[in-house]
Parts: C-alpha cells; sequence; structure tokens
C-alpha cells in the first residue's frame, strides 16, 4: 500500500508542475491544452517528437508524445518518475517532415528539489515565464540568472542550496528585480572615398515604439554633409552609417622680401587629406629666407582649413671664382668673390713668390651663381740667382760661380773641375738640375783633396848644418836625422813652425809636406860668485840670455875645439861647483844658529 501512495504521489507532482508550467501558455494563446493539441492533430503541417524515458540499464521507465508545427520550437516538460531525477524542461524543436521522431532519455536514480526564478521590473511586473532550476536534495550549486533580452540581472550568478524534499514538495519560488537596459543607438560617419571612418557617435535610449528621435550630426573638421540630422524609432539597437565628402581647400604661398614688399603668390586648390608637394619658385636675383608653413610642411597632406604660407626672401648672394694665370698661361691664383646680385667689385691677386702680381686685377658683376672667371691679366715672371760653391772640408771656398734664371724655367748647373781637387758630394738637398724656384739659393758642392803618393819633409837647420830631405809615404813617420851642428850653439830639437812654439813629434804619421826648424841654444856658461853675505846666498850671474835645454833623446853641442864628451865634462864640473857653493852656505847658516844656541 506504502508503494502505491508513494507512485500516486508522484504522479500528482507531476500533474500539478506541468499544470502550473503551461497555465501562462494556454493562457497567452487562448487556448486550452487540449484544445491546442485537437487543432495541431487537425494541421497538415504538424510533426511529432516521442519522448522515451529510461533508467541507466536501459529498462523503459515511460513515454511522452509531443505534437506541434514542423519546424518549431516547443518547451517540453518531462515526465516525472519516483525514484528518479528530475529531468529540467527544455526547449525541443519538431522535425521539418510529416513524421514521428523518437527521443531516448536516461534519467539518474535520485532526488531532486526544484527552484522557480520568477523575473519581474522594478514596478514589480512579471517579465518572463518562471525557470525551473532542479538539483540534489541538499546539494549546493552556482546557477545563472536568466538573460531578458532589455533587462539586466542584478549579477551573473548566484549560489544556491537545495532543500531535503519530499515527493509532495513544491519548488521553492525567487522573484527577480530586472533592472531596464537602454538601446543603444551607434552612427559611423566615415569618409566616402576612403570609407574609413571618421567618427563614431553612440547614444543611449529606453525603447519607446511610440517616439521619433531626432539625432544630430556632428561637425567634422575638412568635411561637408549631405544632411544635418538623422530622425529614428527606437525599437531596440541600431547602427547606422552615415558618408561624409571631403571639403575643397585653398593653399596659397606668398613670396614677400623682409621687408614685407610682396614679390610674388602662388596658389593651389585641393581636397582635404589629399597629399601635396609644394616646389618653391626660384628667382635670379633672391634667396630664401625662411619658409613658414603654419607647421604642415611643403610636403604632406592637406589640412581640414585654408593655409597661406609666407616664404620671404632676400637679395641673392653670389659667389664666383676668378683664376688668374702666369706669362705661360699657369694657373697661379684662384680665389671665390661673393656679392649681392647685380653688384660690381674689383679683384685683386695677392702677392705671389715669384711674381710681379702689380698688374693682376680683373672686374666682377654678380649675375650667375658659380661662374668661374678667367682673368684677362697675367702675371710676369721675376728671374732668380744661383751662387755654386766648391768649398773643402774644411769650409774654405775655393772658387765660385753665379747663375741667373727666371722662376720656372730650367736651370743645369756643370761641376766645374779645380786643380788639386776632386769633387766628393754636394752639400744639402739642392739638386744640379731642376726647375727654377721663387727666391735665390745657394749649392755647395764639396772637394776632396786629391793627395800625393808621397810628402816632402824638408829640414830647416837655420844655419846649422845641412840636413837631407827626406821623401815620406803618405801617413808614414819621419826617420830623425843626425842632429845638425851650429858653432857656439847647442842643438835644442826640431820644431814645425818657425815660431819654434810647437817641438815635432817623431811618432807622429806626415798627412802634408812639411818644413821641421832647428832650434839652437847658445853655449856660454860661467862660474857662479861667491856670495857676498855669508847667511845669504848670492845668485849667479849669468849672461843676459838663458836658454833652458828642452828633453831631447840627443843633444850635440856646438864646436868649440874639444870633442863632445869633454864638453861634457866641463859642464857637469861647473854644475857640481855650484851645488856645492850651496851647500857650504846652507852648513854655514845651521853652524851660527848652533853658536848662538
Amino acid at each position: 500500500m506504502k508503494k502505491i501512495k508513494k507512485i500516486v504521489t508522484g504522479l500528482i507532482v507531476v500533474v500539478l508542475l506541468s499544470v502550473s508550467v503551461n497555465l501562462p501558455i494556454y493562457a497567452e494563446q487562448g487556448l486550452s491544452q487540449q484544445e491546442n493539441e485537437t487543432s495541431l492533430l487537425r494541421a497538415s503541417t504538424e510533426s511529432t517528437l516521442l519522448f522515451k524515458y529510461v533508467n541507466k540499464y536501459g529498462e523503459e521507465l515511460g513515454q511522452q508524445q509531443v505534437t506541434g508545427k514542423k519546424g518549431t520550437s516547443k518547451l517540453v516538460l518531462h515526465l516525472y518518475f519516483d525514484g528518479y531525477m528530475f529531468i529540467n524542461p527544455e526547449n525541443y524543436t519538431l522535425p521539418d517532415e510529416d513524421k514521428t521522431v523518437e527521443i531516448l532519455l536516461e534519467y539518474d536514480t535520485s532526488y531532486l528539489s526544484w527552484l522557480s526564478i520568477i523575473p519581474v521590473d522594478e514596478s514589480g511586473k512579471q517579465l518572463t515565464r518562471p525557470v525551473l532550476i532542479s538539483g540534489e536534495n541538499g546539494s549546493t550549486t552556482d546557477i545563472q540568472y536568466p538573460k531578458i533580452k532589455g533587462y539586466k540581472a542584478p549579477q551573473e550568478s548566484f549560489t544556491h542550496r537545495f532543500k531535503y524534499a519530499p515527493y509532495e514538495y513544491q519548488p521553492d519560488e525567487m522573484k527577480v528585480v530586472y533592472e531596464q537596459i537602454p538601446s543603444t543607438v551607434t552612427i559611423d560617419f566615415y569618409d566616402e572615398i576612403s570609407n574609413e571612418s571618421i567618427i563614431t557617435v553612440t547614444k543611449q535610449f529606453f525603447a519607446d515604439p511610440s517616439k521619433v528621435i531626432q539625432i544630430p550630426f556632428p561637425e567634422v573638421p575638412g568635411y561637408g554633409r549631405y544632411s544635418d540630422s538623422i530622425s529614428l524609432i527606437i525599437a531596440g539597437d541600431h547602427f547606422v552609417r552615415i558618408p561624409y565628402y571631403r571639403k575643397d581647400i585653398n593653399i596659397n604661398v606668398n613670396y614677400v622680401l623682409e621687408n614685407g614688399v610682396p614679390i610674388q603668390t602662388q596658389m593651389m586648390t585641393l581636397l582635404y587629406l589629399d597629399p601635396y608637394e609644394i616646389e618653391l619658385e626660384t628667382f635670379d636675383a633672391y634667396d630664401v629666407v625662411s619658409v613658414d608653413t603654419n607647421g604642415f610642411g611643403l610636403v604632406g597632406t592637406t589640412p581640414p582649413e585654408n593655409q597661406t604660407f609666407t616664404v620671404t626672401l632676400k637679395l641673392k648672394t653670389i659667389t664666383n671664382t676668378v683664376v688668374f694665370h702666369d706669362d705661360q698661361g699657369n694657373e697661379i691664383y684662384t680665389t671665390e668673390v661673393t656679392g649681392n646680385y647685380g653688384e660690381t667689385v674689383e679683384v685683386k691677386a695677392p702677392e705671389i713668390a715669384g711674381y710681379d702680381t702689380s698688374s693682376l686685377i680683373e672686374t666682377v658683376t654678380f649675375k650667375e651663381q658659380g661662374k668661374v672667371i678667367q682673368a684677362s691679366s697675367v702675371a710676369q715672371r721675376k728671374p732668380f740667382t744661383i751662387l755654386v760653391e766648391y768649398i773643402t772640408k774644411a769650409g774654405n771656398v775655393i772658387q765660385s760661380r753665379s747663375f741667373t734664371t727666371t722662376f720656372l724655367d730650367a736651370y743645369a748647373i756643370n761641376i766645374e773641375s779645380v786643380v788639386g781637387y776632386k769633387f766628393d758630394k754636394i752639400l744639402g738637398d739642392r739638386l744640379l738640375s731642376g726647375t727654377m724656384p721663387a727666391e735665390d739659393f745657394k749649392i755647395q758642392i764639396l772637394l776632396e783633396e786629391v793627395l800625393p803618393d808621397t810628402y816632402q819633409v824638408v829640414f830647416d837647420t837655420q844655419e846649422g848644418s845641412a840636413v837631407e830631405t827626406q821623401s815620406v809615404e803618405v801617413h808614414q813617420k819621419v826617420v830623425k836625422p843626425q842632429d845638425p851642428v851650429k858653432d857656439q850653439y847647442q842643438f835644442a830639437g826640431w820644431y814645425r813652425d818657425p815660431e819654434l812654439s810647437e817641438a815635432w813629434n817623431f811618432d807622429t804619421p806626415v798627412t802634408q809636406d812639411t818644413i821641421l826648424y832647428a832650434k839652437w841654444i847658445k853655449h856660454n856658461i860661467e862660474k857662479p860668485i861667491e856670495p857676498a853675505n855669508p847667511t845669504e846666498p848670492t845668485s849667479p850671474v849669468t849672461s843676459d840670455k838663458t836658454d833652458t835645454l828642452p828633453k831631447s833623446e840627443s843633444q850635440t853641442l856646438p864646436a868649440t875645439g874639444l870633442s863632445n864628451n869633454n864638453s861634457f865634462m866641463i859642464v857637469a864640473v861647473a854644475l857640481v861647483s855650484v851645488g856645492l857653493s850651496f851647500m857650504f852656505i846652507d852648513v854655514r847658516r845651521l853652524f851660527n844658529k848652533l853658536i848662538k844656541k
């Protein structure tokens, strides 16, 4: 009995749910469900959906047949079976053909709870029929608010916990207040040439089919419009495209002097946004000082408004080149001269080494930029002198010659022969031949003395006995001869100069013809006189002339009738006597001192 009671109760709930959901539909159509089904069965355009409900094992739980107009959509309330989860109502499309299509649905074995969402506006008016949402008993889930055109839910979703409901449980109801959303009107104003958007205007209105809305068109720089506004009935969102045309734009270029005096005007007319390139006028007499294009430039895109560009001019500065030549046609001086257009100046050449430039003057009138002017006057070349000196290694000038040659002419110097010398080299960096520079200059030719195979060494005995002349090979030593003799004189050596100031060293190689001079000392030695005062010695009396004997390897006294050895003995005795006299004086002094003590 209990099982039968549960089945009956479940059927009652399903029937009640079906009636509560379909009542608004039947009310809107003005027909009862029975009348609607009867009408559909009679129509020739109807088709049928046959729903078969099974459990997960494939066992059939029941069937439901839905009939309607072919190809239309219909909300189907599925049957409820005790012990199985309820399947939410769903929209199904009826077949396009006159036939029955079977749909198999599987039920889960679970008990469900239901939530009925009722959308209303701010005044409480119901916007649509309730939306049933099912869930397992006691479960919590996120539920999306139903979407209603023209209205906005409080939020995207909410969290709901389904109750543990008995079979007799009726769905919970939840009223949700929706905010009305205004309709959006979007107007895209576009360039009719490029078809690109210029500006987009978006406005919002609440839908009201009974009113006509007037929307004005905006002003857009550089564009014209065919009308000033558009009229619309707002029944939903709108998107409209309106074409704009490009205006004609004038660009004027005024050419003026720095003092504001106008010279010329250049004009052009273009469509807005068209590319442009302005080529400035050129003038023979004027140069451009500045160009004011109001920030747009001479090359660019046509601006949205008429423009006047200003080009400021000044008298042109002309630069010419003047070329001066010499009497052979060679370019010797080039200069640039600058002046204002139409001005006349005289150009003078500066002093140029090697030339007489006093007559180099050219008159220039500035008319043509970059003109090269060949001067009519020419410069004469100056003459210059070459001094050629022949010098020895000691720096002595043997002979010299001078030559005069005009600047830039060729010159050639022939080396002359000099007796006793031969050419060695040219001093410095001057050449014996070349082109005459713009200055006097000197060429020094170094000569090398031509040396003989032997040198003659002559012995001048100065009235002494003769000594034979010797021939000595170059860089060899002279052989010392036997000392000469001279009556009453002692030979004192050989000297290389007549003044007898430099004694000759016989170890010195001979490098030239040489004369050696004999030196003599008069032979006159006397005994010293006894001192007048025994305590102080008296200097010995000698002749007026006293010569000191120089050191020599061999000295020979003049002939005295004695042999050389006897003469030497006499001199030695005299020297010993003098020494003894000095010793005697010193002994006497010492003896006197001892007595006094």
